[in-house]
């Protein structure tokens, strides 16, 4: 029955489900229509910076996951005091920059319930990559 039904706890319209993977090279302003993408850093010969969108153009249940595929850094941006990381209500950059940690790392990123915050959910490659939060 998965694709037949909309369910009304689907407030971002896609589904929960990854629409596409998208292999970014250099950085990229995310766009509220890009719900349930996955970006990668495939192919990046330098870092990357994911600016997130504005929260005023999103809804509840929108999210994007973000890994990083190149040995490079990576970086999620989001509108200032506006991210909420592991000890921190009012973060702005989640990162991925200590060398030997990059690859395979990332971050699942959902507003949260009244999309005014987003929420980061760390990928780490091994359990001690280690992202910087600021």
């Amino acid at each position: 029955m998965k694709g037949r039904f909309i369910f009304d706890d689907d407030f971002a319209g896609y589904g929960g489900q990854t629409k596409a993977t998208i292999a970014k090279t250099t950085s990229y302003t995310v766009l509220a229509t890009d719900a349930g993408d996955v970006f990668t850093t495939q192919g990046a010969a330098g870092a990357v910076t994911f600016t997130l969108p504005a929260l005023a153009s999103i809804t509840a249940g929108w999210e994007a996951t973000f890994i990083n595929e190149a040995g490079q850094n990576m970086l999620v941006t989001a509108p200032a005091g506006k991210l909420v990381c592991f000890n921190n209500l009012v973060a702005t950059t989640i990162a991925f920059q200590t060398a030997g940690e990059l690859i395979g790392s990332g971050v699942r990123i959902i507003t949260n319930a009244d999309a005014t915050k987003y929420i980061a959910l760390p990928i780490l490659g091994s359990e001690t990559a280690t992202p910087t939060i600021s």
